[in-house]
């Protein structure tokens, strides 16, 4: 049965005719009557859902709107501390511009104070120069062994017969000589 068909037996039944059988319009009439009362629930509960769709909507939009407002938050707290901050120290760089101020008033004649007498040191501070030539000679020397090392461990050159032998596993046939 269509809505249709439904409203229509609802406006027959609703109507003051009477019926042959009495217990039949009944039956049939508590029925459409329970029918009809679901059929208004129903239709209530569609508007209460599209109700509270509509509220859910808005509490996402409200949702998103805290988000940006706590990052406006965040960033205003950030500047009020840079802010004060240079406050402090502003604060600071005044008190100290003030006690320098004063104390140039209290020290006007003066403008060079001596704190320590200066004296002629008794000897040398440096190491005498023969030992720095003994630091040269000994480092010298072994920077010249370590290179001569490197430079024997990378050299790949073949200089005797035998490492000829050696590698190819061939003995040698002929000999240039070094004349």
């Amino acid at each position: 049965l269509t809505t249709e068909d439904l409203d229509r037996l609802w406006n027959m039944l609703t109507t003051p005719k009477i019926s042959a059988e009495p217990s039949q319009q009944s039956l049939l009439y508590l029925q459409l009557e329970t029918l009809h009362i679901a059929n208004q629930k129903e239709q209530g509960l569609v508007q209460e859902l599209a109700f509270l769709e509509q509220q859910h909507t808005l509490t996402q939009e409200k949702i998103r709107a805290y988000g940006d407002t706590e990052m406006q938050l965040n960033e205003l707290n950030r500047a009020l501390d840079a802010k004060q901050q240079v406050y402090a120290d502003l604060l600071k760089r005044q008190e100290l511009a003030q006690v320098t101020r004063a104390l140039g008033e209290f020290e006007s004649g003066e403008r060079i104070k001596v704190i320590d007498q200066p004296f002629t040191p008794t000897r040398p501070t440096n190491l005498p120069w023969f030992i720095y030539s003994l630091i040269g000679l000994i480092g010298g020397l072994m920077a010249g062994l370590g290179l001569a090392f490197v430079l024997e461990v990378l050299d790949t050159r073949i200089k005797r017969s035998d490492q000829i032998t050696e590698l190819t596993g061939l003995p040698v046939l002929a000999r240039i000589s070094d004349a």
